[in-house]
């Protein structure tokens, strides 16, 4: 019998994909350098503004409730409050509250200044005055401390034969609270660390001081705070030696 003769093939021939064709590209060469850390931003450079070009190196300075500075400082020991109306001080009113004050610490109740500060009674520039040394508090009557009267002005400590030094100043409320040393100079070897705490009349034309109290014999150089309503004080130790070969002040 015949046999069965498949269909022709009538599709039409597919050509073969060609393969993909990859361009060349210029590729940069690896970068081998070494990183380098960026330079840290420099601090801003303090600006300086000159206050006073007699001004001795005792200052006390706080600021005001506006952020403005108020400089207490000595001039030929003169005490003077220098107040600045602007942050740089270029603009500012400048007084003498004490014509033979030193060692100023200030601080400020309610923006009006209150220093305490020491008379010394063998100063080179004194011809007119005959205090003897002293512990001296001013309260100024405004916050340029310009005024007539220039403060009220307490004599704490006074006494010939005595040497005060150093005082530190705080506020308590309305107390106004002061460390110092005393030296001796007649009988007293070593200095020691008195106290003593003030008050303005409610008047406001007077100023009342307890006794002082001695805090710390053979001690010297006070730093007060307050913390709590009561004072904290450093001070410098000094050491009485006994022993062969040690000094006979040692401090720490």
């Amino acid at each position: 019998p015949p046999q069965e003769i498949p269909p022709a093939d009538t599709s039409v021939p597919v050509a073969p994909l060609a393969p993909p064709t990859f361009v060349a590209k210029d590729i940069p060469p690896a970068d081998t350098s070494v990183p380098v850390a960026p330079k840290p931003t420099p601090p801003n450079k303090p600006v300086e503004h000159g206050i006073d070009a007699l001004g001795n190196p005792a200052t006390s300075m706080k600021l005001t409730s506006k952020n403005l500075p108020v400089i207490a400082y000595s001039r030929y020991l003169a005490l003077n409050l220098a107040t600045c109306k602007d942050k740089d001080c270029v603009d500012k009113t400048i007084v003498e509250v004490d014509k033979y004050g030193a060692q100023p610490s200030m601080q400020l109740q309610g923006d009006i200044p209150v220093l305490a500060y020491v008379y010394e009674s063998d100063s080179p520039y004194r011809k007119d005055d005959n205090r003897a040394d002293t512990i001296m508090l001013a309260v100024c009557d405004t916050a340029t401390c310009d005024s007539s009267v220039k403060g009220n002005v307490r004599i704490l400590a006074a006494e010939d034969g005595r040497t005060f030094y150093r005082p530190s100043l705080q506020l308590n409320g309305t107390k106004m609270v002061i460390a110092y040393e005393l030296w001796d100079r007649v009988g007293q070897v070593s200095p020691s660390v008195k106290l003593i705490v003030c008050q303005k009349s409610v008047s406001g034309t007077s100023i009342t001081c307890s006794p002082s109290k001695t805090i710390a014999n053979a001690a010297r150089s006070p730093s007060l705070q307050i913390v709590g309503g009561n004072p904290v004080i450093a001070y410098q130790k000094e050491l009485q030696c006994t022993s062969e070969g040690c000094k006979k002040n040692v401090l720490t």
